[in-house]
């Protein structure tokens, strides 16, 4: 809770302080690191994120969850794909139906270049859940297949739900900027 009020007042640095503590006292909590990992990439620190998540993922080779997380920040920051998408494979195998285990598997498959093959998966991801980062993933690979107004369509959709997420509005911005 501690974190979260640091987080909120952007107060990063004080934020992980309280975190990487609570990770000492509780250093069997998966929780504390899934939120030390998210924190430690929002702030840059993408390797140390990346530390935390592959130990998450060790301790529990049959999470779903875990396997996701690691593969999808391997994924995000275009590190190692076909580890990421192993991963991400195997969290699909155990949980086909999981909106973001959908959405990582669609994005892996984007940054390995495979922008027609993503798409089923991320429109699934999307149809369940109309996250913004789902639209932002969707509408990205759209975009990049020629397919700009059906990607408007989307942003536009996930804007009027999610007008706050900054992935969707970095997306956009970006995306507009190279055209």
């Amino acid at each position: 809770e501690r974190a979260r009020i640091y987080s909120d007042a952007s107060d990063m640095p004080q934020a992980i302080a309280v975190l990487e503590q609570a990770e000492l006292e509780y250093p069997d909590s998966m929780e504390l690191r899934y939120a030390l990992a998210s924190m430690s990439e929002s702030q840059g620190k993408v390797a140390a994120a990346l530390h935390d998540l592959k130990e998450v993922a060790a301790l529990r080779p049959a999470d779903p969850a875990a396997l996701n997380a690691y593969g999808y920040t391997l994924a995000d920051n275009n590190r190692q794909l076909r580890v990421a998408r192993k991963l991400i494979e195997q969290a699909y195998a155990a949980a086909p139906k999981n909106a973001a285990i959908l959405d990582s598997l669609g994005w892996v498959l984007f940054r390995q270049g495979h922008g027609e093959e993503a798409l089923p998966y991320l429109n699934a991801a999307y149809a369940d859940e109309r996250d913004g980062d789902i639209a932002a993933h969707l509408g990205e690979v759209l975009w990049r297949l020629g397919r700009r107004t059906d990607a408007e369509r989307i942003w536009s959709d996930a804007s009027r739900t999610d007008s706050d997420n900054h992935l969707l509005k970095a997306t956009q911005l970006r995306l507009h900027a190279s055209n």
